[in-house]
């Protein structure tokens, strides 16, 4: 129990931060409410879709449904830019595409994309610094498709 036992005990990761998984949320809520309305398929795939992913599995259902509700209110409120200006510091690269990804399929939840979410999720890439190239493996990895 000497030197090993205290290596363990650093080894663990931290806690995801809130501000992390506020960031991941932002754009597939942002994409769900790109048509001005989020479809009842959408917001059903919103929260088990989040858990497959970290922070959201450590963060468990309800801190990540009271986050959800947090940041549609915030949409709501303060709008979509505010938003995104307020994620892309928290994000990485790696981070921007698992949140692309997860807007993808939030979009495709309800059987279709809408213009508006292939818009939305277009100038979400742009801001995020995503390239049409990567884009497009994006969207392939996510649905399936390929962005015009």
């Amino acid at each position: 129990m000497g030197l090993f036992s205290s290596l363990r005990k650093t080894a663990v990761p931290a806690p995801a931060t809130d501000d992390l998984a506020r960031a991941m949320l932002t754009v597939p809520v942002l994409v769900a409410f790109a048509d001005r309305h989020i479809d009842e398929r959408e917001a059903s795939m919103l929260i088990p879709e989040a858990l497959k992913m970290q922070p959201f599995s450590a963060m468990g259902f309800q801190r990540t449904l009271d986050l959800c509700k947090a940041v549609a209110l915030d949409l709501q409120r303060r709008g979509g830019k505010v938003l995104m200006n307020e994620a892309l510091p928290h994000l990485n690269m790696g981070a921007r595409e698992a949140a692309f990804i997860f807007a993808c399929r939030i979009a495709a939840a309800d059987g279709r994309m809408a213009d508006e979410e292939i818009q939305t999720l277009i100038n979400l890439a742009w801001d995020m610094g995503i390239s049409s190239d990567r884009l497009n493996q994006l969207l392939d990895a996510a649905i399936g498709k390929r962005a015009a």
